[in-house]
């Protein structure tokens, strides 16, 4: 990918700053693959402070907030300042992704939690290992460009319940695996998606979960950033 093609995007990793020492040792060498492969391949503003995630929403200066941890669905105290900012943010046109290591140190009910305060009846769905693909019919992002996703790929994943069918990007594709794929609606309606995308005011809020962090994941997260 040539330097110029390379999205800027917002990395929110509140969890460098929040967590003790102790409980980072345990995060830290899983948290890192994911983190290298987003800067290898897009340039990141990497907010590890409250202070510096209020400052840099503010600015604007990037193609797309990524949500990396759970830390943001504790909404006492200054926490709260943080949400508020990135739902005003996609509210006014922003794409906000919530994936990575989100899923990871976030309860159901936190998770839930925080699908609600962006008014998505999203809940946390089936936790396995399964094939995924993109579905032709989901509604995409501004900008963004479905021959730049990945052909299916193998992920373990928490998925999402409740999401409507067009706003599953990538479900398990039950043996149906093609260039052409698509499940009949009756199907798609039952799924649950490892990959969602929902309409929040003007702009877009997606959950791309991988708790291993395959490479097409990344992929899947710069496509939507429109790289």
């Amino acid at each position: 990918m040539a330097l110029s093609e390379k999205p800027t995007v917002l990395l929110l990793s509140l969890a460098l700053f929040c967590h003790s020492p102790e409980i980072w040792q345990e995060i830290d060498p899983s948290y890192r693959p994911p983190i290298d492969g987003l800067l290898n391949m897009a340039h990141v503003i990497h907010a590890t402070t409250i202070s510096d995630a209020l400052i840099e929403i503010d600015h604007g200066r990037f193609k797309a907030i990524i949500i990396t941890d759970a830390t943001i669905t504790n909404t006492s105290g200054e926490m709260e300042g943080v949400l508020v900012k990135v739902k005003a943010y996609v509210e006014n046109g922003g794409l906000v992704i919530v994936g990575l290591h989100f899923p990871n140190y976030a309860s159901n009910l936190e998770m839930n939690r925080f699908f609600a305060a962006f008014n998505l009846p999203w809940a946390a769905g089936l936790y396995h290992r399964t094939t995924v693909q993109f579905v032709p019919s989901s509604t995409l992002p501004t900008s963004v460009n479905a021959l730049s996703f990945p052909g299916p790929y193998e992920v373990k994943a928490l998925r999402i319940q409740n999401a409507r069918a067009d706003e599953k990007l990538f479900v398990p594709n039950i043996g149906y695996a093609s260039p052409d794929f698509q499940l009949p609606p009756e199907r798609l309606e039952e799924v649950q998606p490892a990959v969602a995308c929902a309409r929040v005011g003007g702009g877009y809020l997606v959950y791309c979960e991988d708790m291993q962090y395959e490479h097409e994941t990344i992929q899947t997260i710069l496509a939507l950033c429109g790289s």
